[in-house]
């Protein structure tokens, strides 16, 4: 079989410019990406840009190209959902639900049944990426937004930056409902009972989650992986993570997020530092206020 010819990169929305702080991400949300359709995946591994082995047909034209088009600010448009995907999607939801009180973490647990109440997650019915979207607004702050497919690792967690999470609004093919490369619903192994039963066999290498030698660590999207790091929690993974960032992200100011102006803030002022102190006295003056009152009742 003749190889595939190679594909030049889609164009993208937005200038590199846009990602104007030297470290590498957008100074606004407004500058991600916004339609997805135009994200260029670079994956050297894949032949074909957009379709990947027995997934292509998920990236061909007709009902799945119209739901990728998406464009910042809009509602994420309702999908009808054809019979087959909704079986392949039924497959995957069964098997998985069944690993979940032996393999799932708690708070993946309790975050799940609410799912199943509030967004319509259920066997014969895919939950539509609006409702989810609004679910994780109210409680997270999150937002979900419609990708084509695989994205570069700086625009996915260019995204995260934001409280955006890039995810598939199209079903896995059926001829294979194990395992997808490209963001989909949930956590990868979680959303993933082929991969999950492989980590969890013999055949990988289990190693202590260590950010220095994870960064550097070979790793191909097509497969299952060779290598899996393993946290003993969420704290442990967040605590080692902020000792690396330490270490190696070395600059001569602070940042944080602006959840009201959706904008990455550079505290590198006087000026500014004297801003977010006044902000922050205000805050911590209603918890006393708070405090006070309960302790009255």
């Amino acid at each position: 079989m003749a190889a595939a010819p190679p594909v030049a990169p889609r164009k993208r929305l937005v200038s590199i410019k846009s990602y104007s702080i030297e470290d590498g991400y957008p100074a606004r949300r407004r500058s991600l990406v916004g339609d997805a359709k135009f994200e260029t995946v670079k994956n050297k591994e894949a032949k074909q840009t957009w379709g990947f082995g027995k997934r292509k047909k998920n990236f061909k034209g007709g009902k799945n190209y119209q739901r990728r088009r998406f464009f910042s600010g809009e509602a994420i448009p309702r999908v009808e959902y054809r019979e087959d995907e909704i079986r392949t999607w039924g497959v995957v939801y069964k098997n998985l639900k069944a690993y979940l009180p032996t393999h799932a973490c708690k708070q993946y647990l309790e975050v799940f049944s609410i799912l199943e109440k509030e967004c319509g997650y259920r066997p014969d019915n895919i939950p539509q990426l609006e409702d989810v979207s609004k679910f994780l607004k109210k409680r997270t702050g999150f937002q979900v937004r419609p990708a084509a497919g695989l994205l570069t690792a700086r625009d996915f967690l260019a995204s995260l930056a934001f409280r955006v999470f890039q995810s598939t609004q199209y079903v896995r093919h059926p001829s294979s409902p194990n395992h997808s490369p490209e963001p989909a619903y949930g956590a990868g192994l979680l959303s993933s009972y082929g991969e999950l039963q492989h980590a969890l066999s013999s055949k990988p290498e289990q190693r202590v989650f260590d950010p220095e030698n994870a960064a550097v660590q070979p790793y191909q999207d097509q497969d299952y992986q060779d290598v899996y790091y393993v946290a003993e929690s969420f704290d442990d993974a967040k605590l080692k993570f902020r000792n690396y960032v330490a270490q190696h992200l070395k600059r001569s100011y602070e940042v944080r997020y602006d959840a009201m102006t959706q904008s990455i803030q550079l505290l590198d002022s006087v000026e500014k530092l004297e801003s977010l102190s006044a902000s922050l006295l205000n805050e911590v003056a209603r918890l006393a206020s708070a405090i006070k009152k309960l302790s009255e009742q």
